[in-house]
């Protein structure tokens, strides 16, 4: 009869309720690297933003409806590496193997990987995978609101690349040419200023693009890669610092929901962060924890951090008074909103800034070429 035991209201990855030998919902002792950045061949395949999310959606909707996942996934597994990844994730099910393992070597980000293992642990799938595929919905769309951003900075400056080339290659000649005739010069910073829009803007073009690229479909390195770019972007820098704050919060989140204890949650979420100034404050906090939680004054550590005033109210609250989980995911979710506004709001700023200096190039023709055909034509008269 004990072996029948059945667990109520407790959803499996198997579709039924009833604890299998060798479930997968078993705690594992192995050792856990919530990293995906263990090797070439691993980033090579980590799967992109996108990606991950339609599968832990998947993983959602089938334990929703009591429905069995491996089938699912093994029925539904498309070519590529996404297809490659759900019959992996159906096989470590079916085996009792470790699923975090397979979503770590897909390349998932630490708070997703320690949100799956937390589930296999304590067997909340109910509760934790749709917590996580509310988070990776809201990166979804900070993401989405960024490459917008960059979308229309892209339209903007293909427009002023060929503007400028226009009057590069064909309008400022015709006038030098009617200005030398009439014994006028044509100022040289005219020329240079011209020049360089024509070679500098296509170069910015293409690194724009590649940046909007990697902000949606590419692999996971190549999206680092394009938050750093994006970071150096002076008015995309406070969204990418709302985007690494959001991600470290929502790590830390993870970690405490999967009992890993505060000092190790802000160790994952040290690494998640991809800006140094995040990264310092996150380790900060996390050595702190780990090393003498009461040799300090809490409030003045996470000053000496760097952390936001009103977050680091609010997490040193948390961490005294308990629901330090709930809090970091709120905060999470609070900055993730905020980067979205922010590049929301970013979209008309960039193009009006782009439109200003094409006029900027226009006004540079007319003063460096009209104003001095003009006064050879008066001296003519």
């Amino acid at each position: 009869m004990a072996r029948d035991r059945v667990v109520p209201d407790r959803p499996t990855l198997s579709g039924s309720n009833r604890r299998e030998p060798g479930s997968s919902l078993r705690p594992h002792r192995r050792a856990f690297r919530p990293t995906g950045d263990t090797g070439r061949s691993r980033r090579s395949r980590a799967l992109p933003l996108d990606q991950r999310w339609t599968l832990v959606r998947l993983l959602d909707q089938a334990l929703r409806f009591g429905v069995s996942v491996p089938d699912v996934f093994q029925s539904l597994a498309p070519p590529g590496r996404l297809g490659e990844t759900m019959r992996r994730m159906a096989t470590a099910m079916m085996e009792g193997a470790a699923l975090w393992e397979v979503l770590r070597d897909a390349g998932f980000e630490p708070d997703e990987v320690v949100s799956v293992r937390a589930a296999e642990a304590t067997g909340q799938f109910d509760r934790l995978i749709p917590s996580l595929v509310r988070r990776m919905e809201l990166k979804r769309s900070v993401r989405r609101s960024v490459r917008a951003a960059l979308g229309r900075q892209v339209l903007t400056l293909v427009l002023a690349s060929v503007t400028v080339w226009v009057l590069a290659e064909h309008f400022l000649p015709a006038v030098v040419a009617v200005v030398h005739e009439v014994g006028g010069t044509v100022p040289a910073w005219c020329v240079g200023v011209l020049r360089l829009g024509q070679w500098g803007l296509p170069g910015i073009v293409g690194m724009t693009v590649l940046a909007w690229w990697a902000a949606g479909r590419a692999p996971a390195r190549l999206q680092r890669w394009a938050d750093a770019w994006v970071g150096r972007v002076p008015g995309l820098r406070r969204v990418v610092f709302e985007m690494d704050w959001g991600q470290a919060f929502l790590t830390a989140a993870a970690g405490e929901q999967a009992g890993v204890g505060s000092g190790r949650a802000w160790a994952l979420a040290a690494r998640a962060c991809r800006t140094a100034r995040v990264r310092r404050a996150c380790q900060r906090l996390a050595d702190y924890l780990q090393e003498a939680p009461m040799a300090m004054d809490l409030r003045g550590v996470l000053q000496e951090a760097g952390f936001p005033a009103m977050d680091a109210l609010a997490v040193r609250t948390a961490l005294r008074t308990g629901g330090v989980a709930g809090v970091l995911d709120e905060l999470g979710e609070a900055h993730m909103r905020q980067a979205a506004a922010s590049a929301e709001a970013l979209q008309d700023v960039l193009a009006d800034a782009v439109l200003v200096a094409v006029g900027l190039l226009v006004a540079a023709i007319v003063l460096g070429g009209y104003v001095p055909l003009f006064r050879a034509y008066g001296r003519l008269g």
